[in-house]
């Protein structure tokens, strides 16, 4: 057992941690997707262009994956008779469930037309950037309404219209809460989970679509340099998040009991861009399977560690 810290909640912050930064990396996917077909598109390069399409592959398998456990969810709490779609939450709820199935239908169909609209990419540009932009509403009115749940001082009421419920919940957080850097740094490690993952997704399914040594030098290379911005940018915002909730509770370093968590707060993600910089400056990534593995487990370590400090130090706003 890790100091001061229970194994249970310990293992509950890791099993949210991972939850959270694939949820943020399927939002942050749909921008990595479109922002490398249009990369591919403007420097005429294939290798951008496939890289995108397996992306798209995985975050839509990742979507589905989250589509069926919001719907689990819903289904048990109806069998303990806590019925989701009824009362306060049906509007929000229902509202989050036809953004994320409108975006499985639309990413469907971008994937289905990649080849087809090749001579109209503007079109199927479009499309990636609306999916990203459903998403990314998704993903903050979630954030919102969480906020708004767990706020002591906040509190739920039935909504007549979509319009009165974003206002009500954009209206209900200050702006100067920390729920809003803690959203942007999510889109941030969002788009280094995506870039993790993309590693460990193109070596796993490599047997299945072989396209070649240089592309596989390249999408490693690639994902593994956005996984290092992503974590950096993570590390910047996270270090502002624990600034403003440090301010909020002033409290003394000396007596804080859980310095530990910041130290690896900060090491494991600093491991994890040493082993990314790693695969990029070698000439065979493919054969560093495990580093692939250990940076992406040391992202959800690192962002385990802020949860269980974020919950420390957090004021109520």
């Amino acid at each position: 057992m890790l100091p001061f810290i229970n194994t249970d909640i310990l293992l509950f912050a890791f099993a949210l941690a991972f939850c959270m930064l694939c949820f943020a990396a399927v939002c942050s996917g749909a921008w990595f997707v479109v922002i490398t077909e249009a990369s591919g598109i403007a420097t005429k390069k294939k290798f951008q262009d496939k890289c995108a399409f397996q992306t798209g592959k995985l975050c839509t398998i990742l979507l589905i994956a989250y589509i069926l456990a919001f719907i689990s969810l819903i289904s048990v709490n109806i069998q303990n008779g806590n019925n989701l779609l009824e009362g306060v939450l049906a509007l929000p709820v229902t509202l989050i469930m036809s953004l994320l199935g409108t975006a499985f239908l639309l990413f469907s169909l971008y994937l289905a037309t990649w080849k087809t609209l090749k001579k109209a990419k503007i079109i199927h540009l479009s499309i990636g950037i609306l999916i990203a932009l459903i998403l990314s509403s998704a993903f903050v009115l979630i954030a919102m309404l969480l906020r708004t749940v767990l706020h002591s001082g906040s509190e739920l009421t039935e909504y007549s219209s979509i319009i009165i419920l974003v206002t009500e919940l954009f209206n209900s957080i200050p702006l100067n809460s920390i729920v809003w850097p803690l959203i942007i740094q999510a889109f941030l490690l969002g788009f280094a989970t995506i870039g993790a993952l993309n590693l460990v997704w193109i070596m796993i399914v490599r047997n299945k679509d072989n396209f070649g040594r240089d592309y596989y030098n390249f999408t490693l290379s690639y994902s593994s340099a956005w996984a290092i911005l992503g974590t950096l940018g993570g590390l910047v915002t996270g270090a502002f998040v624990f600034y403003r909730g440090w301010v909020g509770m002033s409290p003394s370093l000396a007596q804080f009991p859980q310095t530990w968590l910041l130290i690896t707060n900060i090491a494991l993600p600093s491991f994890a861009c040493l082993l990314w910089l790693f695969i990029i400056r070698s000439n065979t990534p493919l054969r560093h399977k495990f580093s692939a593995w250990f940076a992406l487990i040391f992202l959800i370590l690192s962002v385990t560690a802020q949860i269980l400090l974020t919950n420390e130090i957090m004021p109520a706003s």
